[in-house]
C-alpha cells in the first residue's frame, strides 16, 4: 500500500458532511484508499504512517453501522460490526488548510 500519490487528492472534504460521505463511500466500496485519503498525514514518521494505513485498511474490511460527529465537531465515532453489538472507533477531526481530516 502506497502512501504517496494515492493518499493525495485534488479535492478534499470542505465540510464535515463531505468527510462523512467520503468515509461512508470507503466502507460501502471496501476501498481503503478512500479512507487513507482523508487521514491527516503531515508530521507522521514513515513507520507510523504505514502502521496507520494498515489499521485504516483493516477497518474498511468491516461493516460500517453508524457515524457520529460530536457536538463540538472535534471527534468522529465509527460503529462497526453488527448493529446489535457494534465496536466503536474514535477519530479526532482536524481542520487543516480549509479541509476536514481524520486523525487518531
Amino acid at each position: 500500500m502506497s502512501l504517496g500519490r494515492q493518499a493525495v487528492r485534488a479535492g478534499c472534504a470542505r465540510t464535515l458532511d463531505d468527510l462523512v460521505h467520503e468515509i461512508t463511500l470507503a466502507f460501502d466500496t471496501s476501498d481503503p484508499n478512500r479512507l487513507i485519503g482523508v487521514y491527516h498525514w503531515p508530521g507522521l514518521a514513515t513507520e507510523s504512517g504505514y502502521d496507520i494505513a494498515d489499521r485504516l485498511a483493516r477497518l474498511t474490511r468491516g461493516q460500517l453501522v453508524d457515524t457520529q460527529v460530536s457536538d463540538s465537531g472535534v471527534r468522529l465515532l465509527l460503529a462497526q460490526g453488527k448493529a446489535s453489538t457494534p465496536s466503536n472507533v474514535n477519530f479526532h477531526l482536524r481542520r487543516y488548510r480549509d479541509c476536514w481530516w481524520l486523525s487518531y
